[in-house]
């Protein structure tokens, strides 16, 4: 809470408006968040489902409850803020939604991610059902799926100690990092890094999530 109330006022002194609404998003009712913010705004105009866990274990101890920990927030939560967000868009005309993926969405394969892969790879079929539900009514539906997103704690999960002062930069010299690592799970990927003939990996910056807002 602290840090996004930082945020928030980060952009209220650039000259902007920020409204920091924490929400549990794995909990019984994550769409109760689109109702909140039309209780305080009146409209929701963009829906952005950026949120996430992780739960990292080798295969077999993987449990239901694991699994299902991380469906509930980065799939079923996208599911049910999308469809609520998206009636009122759908009835105005026009708006915008983005779904936060992942490298291993359609690309890459983890040791020990299977419930968070999973869940991502799912959001392209959701992304889809949305895009195609939602054209007649004039609301975008898009997906960002290959992004390596450095947030809060993922340091210390990759085993390194990358200080973040500026989330870009800070999301490419972990990136780095994690690929030079010998042992890192990214390691055994140079090639793709290094393929010019495929999209390079990059963070889930603003800069990177705008441009989805405005095709």
């Amino acid at each position: 809470m602290p840090q996004l109330e930082a945020v928030a006022g980060e952009i209220g002194a650039a000259g902007g408006l920020a409204d920091v609404l924490p929400w549990d998003l794995a909990g019984p009712d994550p769409a109760g968040l689109v109702t909140a913010c039309l209780q305080r705004h009146g409209r929701v105009d963009v829906l952005v489902h950026a949120a996430g866990n992780q739960v990292r274990k080798p295969l077999f101890d993987y449990t239901a409850g694991d699994f299902d920990a991380l469906v509930a927030v980065h799939l079923r939560a996208a599911f049910l803020l999308a469809q609520a967000a998206g009636r009122g868009m759908a009835a105005r005309g026009g708006g915008a939604i983005v779904f936060v993926g992942s490298l291993t969405s359609e690309r890459l394969g983890l040791p020990g991610t299977a419930g968070y892969a999973a869940a991502k790879s799912g959001l392209l079929g959701l992304m889809r059902t949305f895009a195609v539900a939602l054209a007649p009514y004039g609301v975008r539906v898009k997906g960002v799926p290959e992004r390596y997103v450095v947030a809060i704690g993922v340091q210390s999960h990759m085993g390194l100690d990358v200080p973040v002062a500026d989330r870009t930069q800070g999301s490419m010299a972990l990136l780095d990092g994690l690929i030079e690592a010998p042992g890192s799970h990214l390691h055994s990927f140079r090639r793709l890094w290094e393929d010019r003939s495929r999209p390079e990996p990059r963070t889930s910056a603003p800069r990177y999530v705008i441009p989805e807002l405005i095709w």
